[in-house]
């Protein structure tokens, strides 16, 4: 088993074909091993905390309810749309945390209920999530997941098949 750092140091860059953020995007992405989609955000199985960053695909509330579209007003009006937030994830019915709520939520098809939480877990709760920290960000995304909410494989960083890139390990070290 690595220690700590040995971990830090062997996922906190631009390795294999893990999912990362950049400056450009501050939620784990990837480019992917299909040559018809370049890029898309990746899946997740827990959250950090009161961030934004929660790329999952689970749509049913903690008490079972499926979640309403993002994009639908109905049957609950809202105005957290994909539109208005733009680098939220707002994705077909996904659980989300727009406003940096504790827990990712959504809206939900009950008309008697307008939103619920979800039932995900927190990263602190999986060892294969890590976050290395640097100087200039606090939460940058080095785990291990390697799929796009789509599940789409990602390519790997060091290669320029299918998508050529700019990212490639040499260019960016410790990212």
């Amino acid at each position: 088993m690595l220690s700590g750092e040995e971990r830090k140091r062997k996922y906190c860059g631009l390795v294999e074909n893990y999912c990362r953020t950049t400056d450009q995007e501050k939620v784990p992405w990837c480019y992917t091993t299909d040559p018809q989609k370049r890029w898309e955000y990746c899946s997740a199985r827990c959250y950090n905390g009161n961030e934004t960053t929660y790329r999952g695909t689970v749509s049913t509330t903690v008490s079972g309810k499926h979640c309403q579209r993002w994009d639908s007003q109905a049957p609950h009006k809202h105005t957290i749309t994909p539109e208005k937030f733009t680098d939220q994830g707002l994705i077909e019915n996904y659980c989300r945390q727009p406003g940096g709520e504790a827990a990712p939520w959504c809206y939900t098809t009950d008309p008697q209920t307008t939103w619920e939480t979800c039932l995900i877990s927190k990263c602190e709760d999986y060892n294969t999530e890590i976050k290395c920290y640097t100087e200039s960000s606090s939460s940058i995304y080095r785990g291990v997941v390697s799929s796009t909410v789509s599940g789409k494989t990602c390519q790997r960083w060091d290669s320029q098949k299918p998508h050529k890139h700019k990212f490639i390990p040499e260019n960016y070290p410790g990212r």
